[in-house]
């Protein structure tokens, strides 16, 4: 969960249709109301966000190389069709591609994906953010426009019945 306190809350951006909160939420867990419906805020795909980025850190939970976990941070940017990087599990992005999703290393250095220790993997990250944020804006959206194909087959994958199975095999398997 994130802590949202000791922030300036005018710096946040936060959804604008559909979402009401009395007061803004200590923790990212905490219940608001999206389009009528009680939800944790943590929940939101960040449209707004999103519409105003060209592409996602995803910073996930875990950054060990004990197991690799997936909540719902990485599931945001699949089900947005969103270019993203992981700060997470030695693995995470090799994970994906065995659960059948795909990444983006035709235009993308992935490499840090495979480093075991978690200080140079985070150093690889940064040199494969630097080299993005060196991109102008018409390189990254043909970019963007190249990676269409990757972008939806993740969403497709996402909510096709394969996957689902998948899902609801390893839960019953692991409870």
């Amino acid at each position: 969960y994130l802590a949202i306190d000791n922030v300036d809350n005018e710096k946040w951006i936060w959804e604008n249709e559909g979402l009401h909160m009395d007061q803004i939420p200590k923790f990212s867990v905490e219940w608001v109301e999206y389009f009528g419906q009680p939800i944790r805020l943590s929940q939101i795909v960040p449209i707004t966000v999103y519409q105003q980025t060209a592409y996602s850190l995803v910073a996930e939970t875990n950054f060990e190389n004990h197991y690799v976990c997936f909540t719902e941070k990485i599931v945001k940017p699949l089900l947005a069709r969103r270019l993203f990087i992981i700060v997470g599990n030695r693995y995470s992005l090799r994970t994906l591609k065995q659960l059948g999703f795909k990444t983006f290393d035709s235009i993308i250095d992935e490499s840090y994906d495979d480093i075991e220790d978690p200080v140079l993997r985070m150093k690889a990250i940064g040199e494969t953010m630097s080299k993005i944020c060196s991109y102008s804006e018409s390189e990254l959206y043909d970019m963007l426009q190249e990676m269409s194909p990757v972008l939806e087959h993740n969403y497709n994958r996402f909510y096709s019945n394969e996957f689902l199975d998948y899902c609801w095999d390893e839960l019953i398997t692991n409870i």
